[in-house]
């Protein structure tokens, strides 16, 4: 029995046992020689008494050590001393097991380093034997690693039933023929294969050597390609493990029934769910010398269609992992040119940082002093008393609801430097998906100084805050709804420079005529699914009855409609029909009293 901290063979010091089992114990271990970490298999007692047994370890291990691939880990040494017993090293390799791996990139490009390993393995006449999760390591650099090639499978083979039942019963992964003792084939590996992939799938397999339940979220080629992988007949699985993965990825098509084929001399008849080329099984007997392990079908049992399918798979697996080794190098090498502009960026901020802080504070004073100094572009009257300066200080969004307007009824409330907050005449909402309602009817009027004029310049305001990551819509109403024509399905517009000039345009076009029907108009604009309405009308356009109200109240299901009333005087103390709306609406109500306040001044009013 082995202990840590023991030296085996003088040169490797055994730290921590990573596994045991009938098949052996496992030891990771320090070569004190190369400094370097290793993982030490030992074989078990029962296993070491059977010289047969022995034997052809000796000779497979020699095959499989002369076995060269970029994802198979290759052993380095077989010790065999009475002190030590038996064993043979490889080295760590420090990554994730395969079951414990979340794939990053497609199911598919992820195996297939595994099956141009197992492919080259079965031209040269080995095979994986005991292909599973936990002998597959993901590395950051190395990418797919495959651990206990041959090997383990080789002692498993070998070691009575009651044992290996006794240390946990049969792997799911191990093939129906390993199972029921039948020897083993090159198309075991391909069983083992199909499982992993199916699991990686979502599938659950329950049942060792059973066949695979559909996956119900996964297209049908992917069934049928799994299903043949994991097939109980081996003569029935894919020619090579590529065929398989190109089946997985639509590549190739895989028949839904199964298809006669050309029996080899000395097989039984069986059928595959295409034509295809059958694997001759490998025999377990360790009678049988590497030498002369049976060799592959001839080439004559063989398509031309098929040995350039083969071939191309093989180099499309070896492409496929040069170009992610390229790609991790781009990326590392892009990732690196980022932190090299941003420190400089940083240090450039740091050294000028007075000088450009003095720039930004003149830049805010000139902006300010334009707004103050802005004249009058409509003939309205200059006359009106300026507003006093308020405190401009962003408050929180809690303390915008619960605001109360200031000393005049259309006052202004608090902005916060929310990216989706907009402004519309005195009102504020927060929202992706934005639609401005307007009354265009005769109410509103036509000429440059009517209410509708000052209407299309406070929706040209609304504009500036909007951000790209939002979209909007306005839609007006006279005789009839119409809305900004757009692209595509989505009649919401994504906010750009070229789209917010459309819009101003469009808004340009419209002219005040006829009479409008306002619930028409708010059924149109809750039909685009917006985040929040802005809604803007005159007390003598036509206004909702009871019913209308309860119908865009019910058809809202929670849109906050906000409103904006133009009158001629002080507001009723009724409230009128829009203010009830908005107020069952969740919405924020403005009047606006166009005798006292000039409505071209009104960005100045209710603006940040």
């Amino acid at each position: 029995m082995h202990q840590r901290g023991q030296l085996v063979d003088n040169d490797y010091f055994l730290q921590k046992v990573l596994s045991q089992g009938p098949c052996g114990d496992v030891w990771r271990a320090l070569d004190q020689k190369r400094g370097q970490l290793v993982n030490v298999h030992f074989l078990p007692e029962v296993f070491r008494a059977n010289a047969e047994a022995m034997d052809r370890f000796r000779r497979q291990f020699a095959a499989v050590q002369a076995f060269r691939h970029p994802h198979v880990v290759t052993p380095e040494r077989f010790v065999e001393n009475q002190m030590d017993g038996a064993f043979w090293v490889v080295r760590f390799v420090d990554g994730l097991p395969l079951d414990k791996y979340v794939p990053l990139r497609s199911i598919v490009d992820l195996l297939r380093p595994i099956a141009s390993a197992l492919d080259d393995a079965h031209e040269r006449r080995l095979a994986h034997r005991n292909l599973s999760p936990g002998a597959i390591v993901v590395h950051p650099t190395e990418g797919v690693q495959i651990l206990d090639f041959e090997l383990t499978g080789i002692v498993r083979e070998s070691l009575d039933p009651s044992l290996l039942a006794a240390g946990g019963g049969h792997s799911r992964f191990l093939a129906p023929e390993q199972i029921d003792g039948q020897g083993v084939s090159l198309s075991t590996d391909q069983y083992s294969l199909g499982v992993i992939a199916y699991e990686l799938f979502g599938g659950q397999h329950q049942i060792a050597g059973g066949a695979p339940l559909p996956l119900a979220d996964q297209p049908e080629f992917v069934n049928l390609s799994l299903q043949r992988a994991m097939h109980r007949d081996p003569m029935a699985r894919f020619p090579s493990c590529q065929h398989f993965l190109d089946g997985l990825a639509g590549i190739t098509p895989v028949s839904p029934q199964p298809l006669a084929v050309v029996s080899l001399p000395g097989a039984e008849p069986s059928t595959v769910q295409d034509s295809t080329t059958l694997m001759p099984t490998i025999p377990s007997s360790s009678e049988t010398p590497v030498e002369t392990l049976p060799i592959a079908p001839p080439l004559e049992a063989i398509s031309s269609f098929e040995q350039i399918a083969s071939a191309a798979s093989r180099a499309k697996a070896t492409s496929i992992t040069q170009r992610i080794h390229q790609e991790r190098r781009l990326r590392r090498l892009f990732h690196l040119w980022n932190v090299m502009v941003l420190i400089v960026v940083l240090i450039v901020a740091f050294l000028f940082r007075d000088r450009l802080l003095k720039a930004w504070n003149q830049h805010v004073a000139r902006s300010t002093a334009s707004e103050s100094t802005e004249p009058s572009d409509d003939g309205a009257d200059t006359n009106t008393p300026e507003r006093k300066p308020t405190d401009r200080t962003p408050k929180t969004t809690k303390e915008i609801e619960s605001s109360e307007p200031e000393d005049s009824p259309s006052a202004s409330l608090a902005v916060t430097n929310s990216p989706d907050r907009v402004w519309f005449v005195g009102t504020v909402g927060v929202g992706k998906r934005i639609v401005f309602v307007i009354d265009a009817s005769e109410a509103m009027g036509g000429g440059k100084q009517t209410p509708l004029a000052h209407a299309r310049k406070e929706i040209s305001f609304s504009f500036q805050n909007l951000n790209e990551s939002q979209r909007f819509q306005v839609v007006y109403f006279n005789e009839t709804a119409s809305t900004l024509p757009t692209e595509g399905t989505d009649l919401m517009i994504p906010v750009s420079p070229s789209n917010l000039r459309r819009a101003q345009t469009f808004l340009e076009t419209i002219t005040g005529t006829g009479r409008g029907d306002p619930s028409r108009a708010l059924l149109e604009a809750i039909s685009l699914k917006p985040d929040l309405i802005f809604f803007l009308s005159d007390e003598n356009a036509v206004q909702l009855d009871a019913a209308q109200i309860q119908l865009v109240r019910q058809k809202a299901n929670g849109i906050p409609i906000h409103g904006v009333e133009i009158g001629s005087g002080e507001e009723p103390a009724d409230p009128t029909p829009i203010k009830t709306l908005t107020t069952i609406c969740q919405g924020r109500f403005q009047w606006v009293n166009a005798s006292s306040h000039s409505l071209s001044r009104l960005k100045r009013v209710f603006s940040p």
